[in-house]
């Protein structure tokens, strides 16, 4: 009986491609994936071309089945740039600066990806084929990385894997032009603020959850089988079950840049938000309130602390009460039991946990809430000073087996929007 978490994931789990891929003639150390839908033909030079070492691109060009003529045409004229006039679905290629590109079409007829699997499906695909190619020796290392076509990687980017599988979020800063900056300025301000939150909370799903910043053990994303096949969001969901099975490594460097830009690519996420944002002085974002609320309810998890009635409102309508009878009638020990119910209470719920209680709290403007909680200054270095300073690592492992498949039927039911 085969043991290896890879092995078993593939035939049962893995998109077609992981089984169709042909070897190439030498290996690599690591693999990068990247979904590229309606991008620029010379776009991977850029995000590639600084890397160091021996990496192999595994870029899924893809474009849903109800795409634009027009998206569909500058995704096309980014295929026929890897491949040529080639009807073959997989293309063997190399950027400028000398990094290896396996190409495979997902943007032809016949090919295009469902409308609602999208960018989760693109990803899932590449990072099958990644595995498969570990499985078979041509990838030396386990370590599978993910990024976007909007990104400049840094140089040392694959330098600094942890020593024990898990998953790995990068740092990052957004860079914009123009009028464009100041809004994403305060959309990834926005973005920290949530996170230090978080932290501030003692919530073990206190770290960020962008899809061009990550990293995974293939172990690990096997264990979970794979990424989320959606259109928006399967960067969190990827990261919120993986947080269930191993560690989540928040690293202090390499910084990848991403390049700020208006997008319809998907339904939420950083393009959107950049073209809905208004004036960025009064950009609103949750009260501090609320984080207080869910202070209280992480503390009722790890130590059986008191709550206020508003909180126990809001951890009753999330049904937290009745789950806790039940794992109380599973797990004896204290620590076992706290873990399962931080298993429960994960990242969409405490997101969750958050949306609800604005009916007591709503939004404010974010400026004046950090200046209400660290006075009038540079509020974005500070958040990034305090990333830096605090816990490293996050995640709550199963207790046992019984609980992680009520935590993947749990998932996969999930429906809400993950953007913070």
């Amino acid at each position: 009986m085969c043991t290896d978490p890879v092995s078993r994931y593939l035939p049962r789990y893995g998109e077609p491609e992981a089984a169709a891929v042909p070897l190439p003639g030498r290996s690599y150390d690591n693999a990068i994936v990247i979904p590229c839908y309606d991008e620029h033909p010379g776009c991977l030079d850029a995000v590639l071309d600084p890397v160091e070492g021996f990496p192999l691109a595994i870029v899924v060009v893809n474009a849903p089945d109800d795409a634009p003529a027009a998206a569909l045409t500058r995704t096309r004229a980014l295929w026929r740039n890897l491949a040529g006039e080639t009807t073959e679905a997989f293309r063997w290629t190399r950027t400028a600066g000398g990094i290896d590109v396996l190409a495979i079409d997902r943007a032809s007829p016949g090919r295009r990806i469902p409308r609602r699997q999208g960018v989760g499906l693109a990803r899932k695909i590449g990072a099958d084929v990644a595995c498969a190619l570990f499985s078979r020796g041509t990838l030396r290392s386990p370590w599978l990385y993910f990024t976007d076509a909007d990104v400049r990687l840094p140089p040392s980017y694959l330098h600094h894997p942890p020593a024990r599988p898990g998953c790995l979020v990068m740092p990052f800063r957004h860079e914009a032009a123009g009028p464009l900056a100041a809004r994403a300025e305060r959309y990834e301000l926005h973005l920290r603020y949530y996170v230090d939150r978080l932290r501030y909370a003692g919530s073990p799903y206190a770290f960020h959850t962008i899809g061009s910043t990550i990293a995974i053990h293939a172990e690990v994303y096997a264990k979970v089988r794979g990424i989320p096949r959606r259109n928006a969001g399967e960067d969190f969901y990827l990261l919120n079950k993986a947080a269930k099975v191993a560690p989540v490594f928040a690293a202090t460097c390499p910084e990848i840049v991403i390049r700020a830009r208006l997008s319809d690519r998907v339904p939420f996420g950083t393009g959107p938000a950049l073209r809905a944002m208004g004036e960025v002085t009064s950009f609103a974002s949750y009260a501090n309130e609320s984080f207080e609320l869910l202070r209280e309810a992480v503390g009722l998890i790890d130590h059986g602390n008191s709550i206020r009635p508003r909180t126990r409102h809001l951890l009753e309508e999330l049904g937290f009460f009745h789950r806790l009878e039940r794992a109380k009638a599973q797990y004896r020990h204290p620590e076992t039991l706290r873990r399962a119910m931080h298993q429960w209470f994960d990242a969409f719920r405490t997101l969750r946990f958050i949306h609800l209680a604005r009916r007591w709290h709503p939004d404010r403007p974010l400026k004046s809430t950090l200046d209400e909680l660290y006075g009038n200054r540079d509020h974005l270095s500070l958040m990034k000073q305090r990333e830096q300073r605090t816990n490293r690592t996050f995640g709550v492992q199963a207790p046992d087996r019984r609980t992680r498949a009520e935590i993947t039927s749990s998932t996969r039911t999930a429906t809400s929007s993950p953007t913070p």
